[in-house]
């Protein structure tokens, strides 16, 4: 499933480049063409961005209340775990 939502996102990168391309552009077929397919994963790809930044955020809490020598500070990561 990642897998499939890292290519998702590269292709929705791609399709961003491929709509600043003046070839691309000037001919209006292909410009709706990529504009909608765009369109179309948009939604899907915010999304995994966000799971990514909410799975890094979790690793980083996860880590700083093993790690963290200060009791004060683990405390906070543990409690940033529960709100994430």
């Amino acid at each position: 499933m990642q897998d499939k939502l890292s290519k998702l996102e590269q292709e929705y990168e791609d399709l961003g480049l491929k709509l600043g391309d003046p070839s691309v552009i000037s001919d209006q077929n292909l410009y709706k063409k990529y504009g909608r397919r765009r369109a179309e994963i948009e939604n899907a790809v915010m999304l995994f961005r966000d799971l990514k930044k909410a799975e890094k955020e979790i690793a980083d809490a996860e880590e700083m209340s093993r790690n963290e020598k200060d009791e004060g500070l683990r405390a906070f990561a543990k409690e940033e775990l529960l709100l994430v």
